[in-house]
Parts: C-alpha cells; sequence; structure tokens
C-alpha cells in the first residue's frame, strides 16, 4: 500500500484532536486462519490495516469486519464488495455510510444461499430416512408373508 492510499485512508486532522478521540473505527480483514492484515502505524499516530491483495489465504470465508463506535466523524465506504470470485473488500474515507448497501445485500444473498443449501440438505435427509423406512416396512412385510406361506406349507404337510 502507497503512502497515498494511507493518506486517504488516515482520519482528517481536526486542530489539535486526538485521533483516538476523533475516530474510533477498526477494520480488519479475517479468514479462516486468522487475520490476513497487519497494522501500519500513520504519522498522526493512527493506524490503517494493510493486506496484500494477492495472498493465497484470501477465500469465499474471508469477510471485512468493521467495527463502529458511537462517534464515527468520517465514514469508510466500500470500494468493492465480497462477490462470487472472491474479490475482497477495501475501503476509503468518504460521507457514505460504513458498510455500503452493496456489501449488504451481497452478505445477505450468501446468507441465503447458505441457508438454501441448508433446507435441500435436510430434505435430502429426510427424503432419505423416508425411502429406508419404506424399504425396512417392505423387507418386514415380505418376512412376515414368508412365514405365514412356511406356516402353510407345514400345516398342510400335517394334515
Amino acid at each position: 500500500m502507497d503512502i497515498k492510499s494511507q493518506e486517504q485512508l488516515a482520519p482528517p486532522q481536526l486542530g489539535g484532536a486526538s485521533h483516538r478521540g476523533m475516530m474510533e473505527c477498526v477494520m480488519s480483514l479475517v479468514g479462516p486462519n486468522g487475520p490476513l492484515s497487519e497494522d501500519v502505524p500513520l504519522e498522526d499516530g493512527g493506524v490503517v490495516k494493510e493486506y496484500a491483495e494477492d495472498d493465497t489465504r484470501i477465500s469465499t470465508e474471508t469477510v471485512a469486519v468493521a467495527k463502529k463506535c458511537q462517534v464515527v466523524p468520517a465514514r469508510l465506504e466500500q470500494r468493492q464488495f465480497l462477490s462470487r470470485d472472491s474479490s475482497i473488500t477495501s475501503c476509503r474515507r468518504n460521507e457514505g455510510p460504513l458498510w455500503s448497501y452493496e456489501v449488504e445485500k451481497e452478505l445477505g444473498r450468501e446468507e441465503k444461499r447458505r441457508e438454501k443449501r441448508r433446507r435441500e440438505e435436510k430434505k435430502r435427509r429426510e427424503e432419505k430416512r423416508r425411502e429406508e423406512k419404506r424399504r425396512e416396512e417392505k423387507r418386514e412385510k415380505r418376512r412376515e408373508e414368508r412365514e405365514k406361506r412356511r406356516e402353510e406349507l407345514e400345516k398342510s404337510w400335517l394334515f
């Protein structure tokens, strides 16, 4: 990440206001094996999160996590959103919302896809149980019929 990018992410300096009092926002990338970003200190005492765009650990499970406190004067806007090609979000300061509408929409779609897969899997398991139950009932019925025939044959031989 070059210095210009860091300056875009850095909070604006307000006449002597400390970084901590002005903006309490932490942005980090979290993957299945832990954090994918590292802290890059700024001259004004602030910190930005940096990550390698070609990091092979970034996958569909990777999520951009933002923690927003009570006062956030400069909000972050998503430049990209999580999509099927596993692109990862990167943020810059803007007057837009902390999470863009597109990111929320994509995360919602992903949750709906997961829920649909869960329902389909549950339906398949239930259908499998029903089929197994039907087979067992047929086996039991055949056993009973065989037993009944055997008893009839035994009776006919005896008389």
